[in-house]
């Protein structure tokens, strides 16, 4: 099988087990690349480790290490199919190390820079008020920008106190929202009401429509350019982490976490949210099974 063709036809499998189209596009890219690397009309089964390290070397010199990283690991999903699929025999990625990459220390707000941010809006306006609360959105639930954007009205009980979020893979989950985002909540409805918005985004553009994701990035830098804030520090998805990093700082356990973000897997939490030994001591101390066993010893005075 060319490898031109592979690649169509793992697209073609991808989208049959309903991912993302954003997901299928960044998988076409990648193995796009690589075929223009190798040769479209190359033996997909003779394609080989050397191939693959080359074709990354390659990409290092436009790209960061993560993003390489990312590049290897769609390779492994696509050979990985192939495989399955008995296409080839072996995997040639199996024996292809990614990049090192530094270790990355997550953005995490402080909440005076939040409320600076929410004061760049003032008024009652709809977009004022959609702008606010979007910020109070993302903090306490954690959802992703594309999420909030995609959110419904209907999708949203404040009654039941949860909202039902279509995530990445088409995976839906139940987040909780808080007792002062429900009121949040309840005020913005009768905003976006009186607006008369013809849209069942609950999040809808002044016009109506989606409001998109790029939009609201450039409605959270310019109002951080407004305020003074550091434009970097206010994208969406920092709040996404803050959210996170506070959430499990207050007590809640990184399983709870990774439930609210919509994680396949813990340790994808734990790596997301680049944990320090400071953290981990802090969550055990809280936890401790010797202290909720009561079999934590007394220190008693050395004699001197």
């Amino acid at each position: 099988m060319l490898l031109a063709d592979a690649r169509e036809a793992f697209l073609t499998a991808a989208k049959s087990r309903n991912l993302s189209p954003r997901t299928v596009t960044w998988y076409g890219m990648v193995v796009g690349q690589l075929a223009e690397h190798v040769g479209a009309d190359k033996d997909v089964a003779t394609v080989t480790a050397a191939d693959v390290r080359a074709f990354l070397a390659a990409r290092l010199e436009g790209h960061s290490p993560r993003s390489v990283a990312n590049y290897r690991t769609g390779l492994r999903v696509f050979f990985r199919w192939l495989v399955a699929e008995e296409h080839i025999d072996r995997d040639p990625t199996l024996r292809v190390k990614g990049p090192r990459v530094p270790r990355h220390v997550p953005v995490v707000l402080a909440a005076e820079e939040v409320s600076t941010l929410l004061r760049a809006w003032p008024g009652s306006g709809y977009a004022a008020h959609r702008n606010r609360v979007a910020v109070l959105m993302l903090l306490d639930t954690g959802l992703r920008v594309a999420e909030l954007c995609s959110l419904t009205i209907g999708a949203v009980d404040l009654v039941a106190a949860t909202a039902t979020v279509m995530g990445k893979g088409r995976k839906e989950r139940q987040v909780p929202l808080s007792m002062p985002l429900r009121s949040e909540l309840r005020r913005f409805l009768r905003v976006r009401e009186a607006a008369r918005l013809p849209s069942t985004f609950l999040f809808a553009s002044s016009r109506g429509g989606r409001w998109a994701t790029n939009s609201v990035e450039r409605a959270f830098r310019k109002a951080a350019m407004a305020t003074g804030l550091d434009p970097a520090r206010m994208r969406p998805h920092n709040f996404r982490r803050t959210a996170a990093t506070t959430l499990l700082r207050q007590g809640a356990s990184l399983e709870h976490v990774r439930a609210i973000l919509g994680h396949s897997d813990v340790s994808t939490t734990a790596r997301y949210l680049g944990l320090d030994v400071g953290d981990l001591k802090a969550v055990h101390a809280a936890a401790s099974p010797l202290v909720a066993f009561g079999l934590a010893a007394t220190p008693t005075r050395r004699s001197r």
